[in-house]
């Protein structure tokens, strides 16, 4: 059985290989119709070519499994049954379940290499695609970073609140700690300018204003220097602000979904 379960895993696993090829030269052929001209005005030689086509890759390969999987199951299906080979197999007394078995091994198979594609591989391939696109075509994709202010569950009990952010080095303008205590702020820090300093992994603050609301009175602490403070945020959180949901993998999207909450 072993032998007859690596037949037909083989020629159904090269068949899903051949249907995955056929599906990403069609889409370079259509694609490159496309953005022939783009290519030729922008002066984009082949080797660029090949590295843009090679970043889509990971996205049709994710987006036509499903129809190459079911092809090659009827392709197999009807080949086996052609040349009698399923009739000799049923004639030997080998049920339908076994027969299927080793479909469902090479789909299992695919099915991980698909969760390994989605969660990392094809965010990898979307940053350099529109990194390309941006650089080449000039088209703009809208970051997660609002114009605006953004609020940060720092932690349980603390909302960091950003003015401005500078996305290629993870630091902040205009920025806004507020520590509560129930429904009730105990303190709040407000500063121009906040940097991320990797040798302490602490949080630099530029001329930072404290307030401490006590019971009976309020504190106000004006420092024209700077502070430091540790908070669960890195840079590299913060820089992740600048990715499309595409463009991250499981592990960002997960930690920026738990920021947000």
């Amino acid at each position: 059985m072993k032998h007859l379960d690596a037949y037909i895993a083989r020629q159904f696993a090269l068949t899903v290989v051949f249907s995955l090829l056929s599906f990403v030269a069609l889409f370079v052929v259509l694609d490159l119709i496309d953005n022939l001209n783009d290519f030729f005005d922008n002066g984009i030689g082949f080797g660029l070519a090949v590295q843009y086509y090679l970043s889509s890759v990971p996205e049709v390969v994710l987006l036509t499994s499903p129809v190459a999987v079911l092809l090659s199951c009827l392709y197999i299906t009807g080949r086996l049954t052609v040349s009698n080979e399923l009739t000799a197999m049923f004639s030997a007394g080998i049920s339908l379940q076994r027969i299927i078995f080793p479909f469902g091994a090479v789909a299992f198979a695919l099915t991980l290499f698909n969760i390994v594609n989605s969660g990392w591989l094809l965010p990898k391939a979307m940053v350099y695609k529109h990194k390309f696109a941006t650089t080449y075509f000039g088209k703009t994709f809208e970051s997660l970073f609002p114009k605006g202010s953004v609020h940060i569950l720092e932690s349980a009990d603390r909302i960091l609140t950003i003015g401005r952010l500078d996305a290629s080095t993870g630091s902040a303008e205009r920025v806004t700690l507020e520590t509560f205590d129930g429904s009730g702020m105990t303190m709040r820090i407000d500063a121009e300018r906040m940097s991320f300093d990797e040798t302490s992994d602490l949080w630099i603050f530029e001329n930072s204003r404290k307030r401490f609301f006590l019971p009976d009175t309020t504190l106000y602490v004006h420092n024209p220097g700077t502070d430091t403070l540790k908070l669960s945020v890195t840079a590299t959180t913060l820089q992740e602000y600048r990715l499309l949901p595409e463009e991250m993998n499981i592990v960002q999207q997960y930690r920026f979904i738990e920021q947000k909450k």
